[in-house]
């Protein structure tokens, strides 16, 4: 996807990971992160679609 910054169109790259992680793990995030949030693949496709074409979103679906 390409996006329009300061003038200038730049790429946009979205990594998507699913995993499975023990219920007393703990995530530490790095200075290059604000903030995460985990969500079911469901929850995932409704929060993408705000900004992303139909077509990734589909995508999604093969990570079932």
């Amino acid at each position: 996807m390409k996006i329009p910054v300061d003038g200038e169109i730049v790429g946009l790259l979205t990594v998507i990971y699913k995993c499975n992680l023990p219920v007393d793990s703990k995530l530490e995030l790095s200075s290059e992160h604000l903030e995460y949030k985990w969500v079911s693949i469901e929850e995932a496709k409704e929060l993408l679609k705000v900004k992303f074409a139909n077509s990734f979103i589909e995508k999604l679906n093969t990570l079932n």
